[in-house]
């Protein structure tokens, strides 16, 4: 708290006049993270006419997102902290992964999912740029396969839209 507390230049003691302890404040933090996500989700799906480009630029900002805030990212999604205690986090991520849901809803809407619903679509994007930012934050990728981030990334969208089944 002390560190927060200078961090945003006030005394050690003003966070406790605004949360009840540490584990508040770090609920409001992780509260202020999946929002700004949310935020840059909807923009980047706002952003694209097309049903496939807006759920790819969903993506992209996803993994933008967690680029630019490696620390924050890795913290809401760690194990470490209960949110079954914190109903408003819940609530934050549940708004981030509602702009990927209505990215796949868009697609089912346009046709384009197959015999899959927007839930499906939703959450095989989701575990995919998820999957693939969380390694980005580690700094995993470059030991296991020495490829840049950025290929990496159109390359699971390629085959997230099109699937690596051979076109007849």
């Amino acid at each position: 708290m002390r560190a927060a507390a200078q961090a945003a230049g006030v005394s050690a003691a003003a966070p406790y006049r605004h949360f009840k302890d540490r584990e508040a404040l770090y609920a409001a933090v992780l509260c202020d993270g999946f929002q700004e996500l949310a935020t840059a989700l909807h923009e980047a799906r706002e952003a694209q006419p097309d049903p496939v480009a807006a759920y790819l630029g969903v993506g992209r900002a996803y993994l933008g997102f967690a680029a630019a805030h490696p620390r924050l990212f890795a913290a809401m999604f760690s194990a470490d902290f209960n949110r079954m205690l914190h109903p408003e986090l819940l609530d934050a991520g549940r708004s981030a992964f509602a702009q990927v849901r209505e990215a796949a809803r868009a697609l089912e809407q346009a046709g384009l999912t197959g015999n899959r619903g927007a839930d499906d679509v939703a959450l095989a994007g989701w575990c995919t740029v998820h999957g693939l930012a969380s390694i980005q934050v580690d700094d995993l990728l470059q030991h296991v396969l020495p490829v840049d981030p950025l290929h990496a990334a159109e390359a699971l969208f390629s085959i997230l839209v099109e699937g690596i089944a051979p076109r007849s």
